[in-house]
């Protein structure tokens, strides 16, 4: 009886995988790229770059999972180019080891490259609210 349980929880698991990874997606942005050896790849024709990281992890208002990190190289995160209202090479930046300012949003947050975990520091890569046609807060 467990191993039957234990059979259909993982085909469960396997299909609900397969449908989010085949679903159109929901947000802004996305991470264009696969691990372990990144190339900081060309964004498709309707999206345009916003930032590059190796190691980050998604806020989920704007951006989907950044999935595996990067060995060499970097992952580029394009967004819809109906989406983005002002230039986010000029209107986002990262903010070493801290929060967001007030009247900013959290795009993702890059990890820093450490060997001992508790060493991990996270710097948040923010955005002006215009880039995402956000009211200002």
């Amino acid at each position: 009886m467990t191993r039957v349980l234990l059979f259909v929880l993982l085909v469960t698991t396997v299909l609900l995988q397969g449908k989010r990874d085949n679903s159109p997606t929901e947000f802004k942005c996305a991470w264009v790229g696969k691990a372990p050896f990144c190339a900081s790849p060309d964004c498709p024709a309707d999206r345009s770059p916003a930032a590059y990281a190796s190691k980050a992890r998604s806020h989920h208002q704007h951006a989907d999972e950044f999935g595996d990190y990067c060995w060499t190289g970097s992952k580029t995160l394009c967004c819809k180019n109906e989406e983005v209202y002002a230039d986010p090479f000029r209107h986002c930046h990262r903010h070493e080891n801290s929060l967001c300012p007030r009247n900013k949003t959290t795009l993702f947050l890059e990890r820093e490259n450490s060997v001992v975990w508790e060493d991990t520091k996270f710097n948040t890569f923010c955005c002006e609210r215009i880039v995402f046609g956000m009211k200002e807060v």
